[in-house]
């Protein structure tokens, strides 16, 4: 369960093991500060499976980057959906779920990964977010979302990040909306589509 993180990764690290972590390493900034600065202390390998950002599609993207804006005009806007089937037909939340938080626990940390990789970080803004509960069950939010500015490639574009456990769906995508066409980056199948290319 991601609430056992921070004290297991602890552990290993002052036995003098290197850890990678399930993301979320933690539950708290603070504590990922203090995680960070033992594995420094003890030079220790200390990693986060961010999923997404290590993919196949998001690094063909990254390769590319350049000849997209070329051929395709600037990034205008981007949408992230991140979903899991963990709530049932019957609306409870699966037994093995209950340990991952919420869907913006689980999911959001992983999308966050993929815009750092796409934006430059420092520019990252929220304008806008919400998270919705369901009261009696055992997760903090079934879902979240963040509307958010960016800047790429040295323009400005507006995005939104989604994350929903209660559409049934098992899909991780970013779709990157150029002047001219998209692209759409499948995390789960670790693949990159162009569409609807304009003035081609």
């Amino acid at each position: 369960p991601n609430r056992d993180h921070f004290a297991t990764t602890t552990r290993l690290l002052k036995a003098g093991r290197a850890v990678m972590v399930e993301k979320p390493v933690c539950d708290r900034q603070d504590d990922l500060r203090k995680l960070i600065g033992l594995a420094r202390t003890r030079k220790l390998f200390l990693h986060a499976a961010l999923h997404a950002a290590f993919a196949r599609d998001l690094h063909w993207w990254t390769e590319n980057r350049g000849q997209l804006v070329r051929r395709f005009g600037p990034l205008e806007r981007f949408h992230m959906g991140f979903y899991d089937p963990y709530i049932g037909e019957n609306g409870a939340l699966q037994r093995g779920a209950s340990g991952l938080g919420g869907s913006w626990d689980d999911s959001g940390i992983n999308a966050l990964s993929v815009l750092a990789a796409i934006a430059e970080q420092k520019s990252i803004k929220v304008t806008a977010a919400g998270m919705l509960a369901t009261p009696g069950m055992d997760c903090a939010q079934v879902n979240g979302w963040a509307r958010l500015t960016a800047r790429v490639d040295g323009g400005t574009c507006h995005g939104q990040i989604n994350t929903d456990w209660m559409l049934g769906l098992n899909r991780k995508t970013t779709l990157l909306a150029y002047a001219r066409a998209t692209v759409l980056l499948d995390h789960s199948g670790q693949q990159a589509v162009i569409r609807g290319q304009k003035g081609q």
